[in-house]
């Protein structure tokens, strides 16, 4: 196995995979490149502003190492950009967070503002009680025919 390197794989489906990755043979003697936590970066411009969008390649697996034939591979790149090596980097860092947060919870996300959470039922249906049940007298306007006085 030759020593880790980052670098770009473009695949011969036309997927473009960024990794940490190593060359290796399989048990027949194939030519393999081992691929440590692969994601697809996309660079999304908007304006003047650029930014690099990170996904994991796989989406559904647990694993974090993938085995790729030589002869799926177009060709591979070695990446020394130390920009694109940070974006990767914290993404990886933010992941490992987020699994942490969901083993300490069982799996279960709690619900924030920022997910649209604005309360429990059981207090939406106390506030829509008191909305309900107002006292028609205290919204009386002066003035107004429809209103009874």
């Amino acid at each position: 196995m030759t020593d880790e390197f980052y670098c770009v794989v473009k695949l011969v489906t036309g997927e473009e995979i960024f990794s940490i990755a190593s060359l290796d043979t399989d048990l027949n003697g194939n030519g393999v490149v081992v691929l440590c936590n692969p994601v697809i970066m996309k660079v999304i411009k908007r304006g003047m502003v650029s930014g690099v969008k990170v996904e994991p390649w796989m989406k559904i697996p647990d694993e974090d190492i993938y085995t790729i034939s030589m002869d799926k591979v177009v060709t591979i790149t070695e990446i020394t950009n130390k920009e694109i090596i940070k974006f990767y980097k914290k993404y990886l860092d933010e992941s490992i967070d987020d699994e942490d947060e969901l083993d300490e919870d069982n799996g279960q996300v709690t619900p924030d503002k920022k997910m649209g959470y604005l309360g429990t039922v059981a207090e939406a249906r106390i506030k829509l009680e008191e909305i309900y049940n107002l006292d028609v007298s205290d919204n009386h306007h002066k003035g107004d025919p429809t209103q009874e006085t």
